[in-house]
């Protein structure tokens, strides 16, 4: 982002005051911190923080959000725009990723401020995760030799949400933070079964409460669940049995993290991405369309023409209408093609999808700029359509991103060829993309996955491609990889066939 300071300030207690805690200037290469700025002196800019997810102040001299501080902080450190962005921890902001331009002001772009969005939720998913590490390992050490009163005091007391529960599945004790979360059908739910202590209760839990009464431990990173009718989130979830002083199990633990804003934040991600990839097709997608509407108005030049000089020949107008019926049709493909590939699909269900249908769909909105840019397209289809259960809007992704990445590759190298083809081995079903690219180096190879990586140029993609087709094939029981075994750079991604 270019940013001349960029730093982490952090709430104190009272939340009406933030102190820098780790400020790093650029250009002299030197860590701060100390610097404070308290709500009484600035409460516009403290009101924007809590009602905005993100203040994006392309001037700190003009604004009315940086007008509090300019003369104390803007001016003498000439920051004529800023990106500051609130870091939430278990839902709470705790402090502020803030970065800082000098000198000329800046319009920040939509990939600054994703950026900007991603490092924060980053940081707060770090500090949540220490502070899980932390917790989990005291409960480990603390749960044999801990008496009951001690265990409950201490769940009261975390800013996590948790709740304690007996051999009878009674609540025990909770924190706050499952108190607020969580509504309940009893004025004092402590004594009262989980099941019946709320209203809208699955019974996919009460199984998951009963396996850990009898010793499991069990748990998911992420899910997604109905909290109270028609009130959806995301969480992460552990649930564990507690032991008491003779060692016998006296219950469960069971710890819940929203993580709502996390999974929408990366959903506005992978849209990012998707678009990104669009965009670099969205030339030859344009000429794609462009010749079909100029062989359209060539027909109706002539059949007007024809009308005026009394001389209709309904045979060749026939012909005409057919041949212009046709290129409307083929215009309507290239269009439904890239409404399908650019929607947001991540509350999509499975479906039964055929292969060669997925790749023809991708093919309409890439075939053109692969023709223009003079890059030949092979394509092996499978001898017979095979279905399988995706979500085929993220799959389309996935081979979007990897034929993107197969063009730059060959883009600029005389003869350069691109080969998608599909095959079918035990219980899976393969999409291999190779190109005649000069491939990639072995020191770069365990790097490419990462977010944020890349090679290409600034203008050419964020580096986020590979990380979230990776993700979207994990999560349809799929991998992609970089098949080493070819000569050529391949990338393959596999899916299980039903």
């Amino acid at each position: 982002m270019d940013a001349q300071f960029v730093g982490f300030w952090a709430y104190d207690e009272s939340r009406k005051l933030v102190m820098s805690e780790a400020n790093y200037d650029r250009a002299h290469n030197a860590w701060t911190d100390g610097a404070k700025l308290e709500e009484v002196a600035a409460p516009v800019y403290f009101a924007a923080l809590k009602e905005e997810r993100l203040l994006a102040v392309e001037d700190c001299f003009t604004s009315p959000v940086t007008a509090e501080f300019k003369e104390s902080y803007c001016v003498p450190h000439n920051i004529r725009s800023l990106v500051d962005v609130p870091i939430l921890f278990d839902g709470e902001i705790i402090g502020i990723i803030c970065c800082e331009i000098v000198g000329e002001s800046r319009a920040w772009t939509n990939e600054d401020k994703f950026f900007a969005l991603i490092a924060a939720d980053f940081l707060g998913r770090i500090l949540e995760s220490d502070q899980r590490r932390q917790l989990a390992k005291l409960l480990e050490q603390e749960n044999l030799r801990m008496s009951e009163t001690q265990l409950k005091a201490l769940l009261t007391a975390l800013p996590l949400s948790m709740a304690m529960i007996d051999r009878e599945s009674r609540y025990m004790a909770m924190s706050d933070a499952w108190l607020q979360q969580y509504t309940f059908t009893v004025p004092n739910p402590f004594g009262v079964a989980v099941w019946d202590a709320h209203e809208h209760y699955q019974d996919t839990w009460k199984d998951r409460i009963m396996r850990c009464q009898a010793g499991e431990r069990m748990g998911l990173d992420e899910e997604y669940i109905e909290i109270s009718p028609g009130n959806h989130v995301w969480i992460s979830w552990q649930v564990v049995p507690w032991h008491n002083l003779q060692g016998d199990i006296g219950g469960v633990v069971i710890a819940c993290e929203d993580i709502t804003y996390r999974k929408e934040s990366e959903a506005k991600l992978n849209q990012t991405a998707k678009l990104t990839a669009l965009g670099e097709m969205a030339g030859g997608i344009a000429h794609e369309i462009n010749n079909p509407l100029s062989i359209m108005k060539g027909f109706i030049d002539l059949m007007q023409k024809s009308v005026s000089r009394g001389q209709v020949d309904l045979v060749m107008f026939g012909q005409y209408l057919e041949k212009s019926s046709n290129t409307i049709q083929r215009i309507s493909r290239i269009v439904q093609a890239m409404k399908r590939v650019s929607r947001d699909s991540s509350q999509d269900q499975k479906v039964s999808h055929g292969v060669n249908s997925l790749i023809d769909e991708v093919l309409d909105v890439v075939k053109e700029k692969f023709r223009v840019n003079g890059v030949r397209l092979d394509v092996d289809r499978l001898g017979i359509e095979v279905k399988i259960d995706c979500r085929p809007v993220e799959i389309s992704q996935v081979l979007l991103n990897l034929l993107t990445n197969a063009f730059h590759a060959v883009e600029k190298t005389p003869g350069g060829w691109v080969r998608l083809s599909a095959s079918i081995g035990p219980g899976r079903t393969r999409l291999t993309v190779k190109d005649s690219g000069p491939g990639i180096p072995k020191e770069l190879r365990e790097k490419i996955f990462q977010p944020f990586f890349t090679t290409k140029d600034i203008d050419k993609g964020t580096g986020l491609g590979l990380s979230i087709s990776r993700k979207i094939l994990e999560n349809h029981d799929g991998k992609l990889y970089l098949d080493e075994t070819i000569k050529e750079t391949a990338f393959v991604a596999e899916l299980p066939l039903p």
